[in-house]
């Protein structure tokens, strides 16, 4: 089967190829990468989103900039899997096996917090379940035992509490390796997923009811905690593949998974922000929702929200805004909306009484050899200036070796752009 590959925010023309019925249903499904028929062609353009779909024809697979082992170690830091983070510390070898997908790779990361949680003992708990027997066993349900066994005593229908693992908790994770094995191609890693399941599989069953209603309502406590990493590497299969009746049978033979790059790389930049500034006084921020700036006079109400990335503040009051911005602007330059965009949070978080100017971050993916800042002005119609923005790319692998050890060899100078914009 020809294999198409794209670099992310690539395109390109496929002449004399078509979609089958089943092929147009699952572009339709796809987010984040645009597929057009044309009289001649097929039209397919990339966007932060990363991935492979497998199409009748062909198999189409999205390059993210980073290696698939650096994809990895931002899903570990940004996730916050920190068990898995100490698990995997010996078993990284396995990361390096240029063969696999990256879909094999987040397998594999949900089959190694499935094993830590299959070593500790499976979750059990209390479960309301109604059912007819023989014998009375917890209280009779008299209401329905007339209405449906009037005048009988063989079987007595009956309510009680059964302690067993077939709790919410185990069910999401036996849905998420029941799609990894349908879909992983790697042999070690499905050998894997298949001894998984079929531990899960012989306690629990998969979930019925919609998975994002589940993870809205999911809530963790001192007893299902440890199931929190495990449930976020299902989520993003789940959301990956856009699950949404997979495992109905007579399913086509399609498959997509895709993983979008911003919000991971807004995390990412979350998470690095915080470390290097872990020993300043300053109060950080993460995606704070803002009501008041734009108003509707006539009607009295909030008209737009404002949300940054990140919002820091010094004890002495002054803020600055950090925007991460997953594009290539590396290579071309900021994009109008998001200059805009940028200072208008700069504006609105600014301080008023403070002599330092309004000041704004845009942080973004760049290789070490063209890193670099570019820094904009507004000005006034004197020519004063009013507000700056620094516009800073970072090189994400040393960074991740800085965060997965503690150190500050490279990401010491995100920190020196930080204190320059709040002075």
């Amino acid at each position: 089967m020809t294999t198409v590959e794209l670099p992310e925010w690539g395109d390109a023309f496929l002449p004399d190829v078509s979609l089958s019925e089943d092929d147009q249903r699952l572009a339709q499904t796809l987010h984040g990468v645009e597929i057009r028929e044309m009289r001649d062609g097929l039209y397919i353009k990339a966007s932060s989103w990363i991935g492979v779909v497998r199409f009748e024809a062909f198999v189409l697979r999205i390059r993210p900039k980073l290696i698939n082992i650096d994809i990895m170690r931002m899903l570990l830091i940004a996730g916050g899997l920190d068990r898995l983070k100490r698990y995997r510390a010996k078993r990284d070898y396995e990361l390096r096996d240029t063969n696999m997908s990256l879909f094999d790779l987040v397998a594999l990361l949900l089959a190694d917090t499935c094993t830590i949680i299959a070593r500790d003992g499976l979750l059990h708990g209390y479960i309301v379940e109604e059912d007819d027997l023989p014998v009375v066993r917890g209280r009779l349900r008299f209401t329905d035992q007339i209405r449906r066994r009037y005048g009988q005593v063989n079987r007595l229908e009956c309510r009680y509490d059964d302690h067993h693992a077939n709790v919410i908790e185990n069910r999401i994770l036996h849905t998420a390796l029941a799609l990894c094995r349908r879909y992983v191609q790697h042999p070690i890693v499905r050998n894997r997923i298949q001894r998984l399941l079929d531990t899960f599989s012989a306690v629990s069953q998969p979930l019925e009811q919609n998975w994002q209603a589940v993870r809205a309502d999911m809530t963790y406590n001192r007893l299902n905690a440890r199931y929190k990493e495990a449930h976020a590497l299902a989520w993003i299969i789940l959301a990956g593949l856009n699950a949404k009746d997979v495992l109905a049978a007579g399913n086509f033979r399609g498959f997509a998974f895709l993983l979008d790059m911003n919000p991971l790389f807004e995390k990412f930049v979350e998470v690095l922000v915080r470390h290097v500034l872990r020993h300043e006084p300053i109060e950080i921020q993460a995606q704070l929702t803002a009501t008041g700036h734009i108003w509707d006079a006539e009607r009295n109400q909030a008209y737009k929200r404002l949300r940054p990335d990140l919002l820091l503040t010094t004890a002495s009051n002054l803020s600055l805004v950090i925007d991460a911005k997953y594009k290539r602007y590396d290579a071309k330059k900021l994009h109008e909306g998001d200059i805009y965009q940028t200072f208008l949070y700069t504006y609105a978080f600014r301080n008023a009484e403070a002599i330092t100017l309004p000041s704004a971050l845009i942080l973004y993916p760049a290789d070490l050899s063209s890193t670099s800042v570019t820094r904009l002005h507004v000005r006034d119609n004197r020519g004063v200036v009013q507000a700056r923005l620094h516009a800073f790319g970072i090189d994400i692998p040393p960074l991740l070796d800085d965060l997965v050890h503690g150190t500050e060899q490279v990401s010491s100078t995100v920190r020196d752009t930080i204190r320059q914009l709040l002075h």
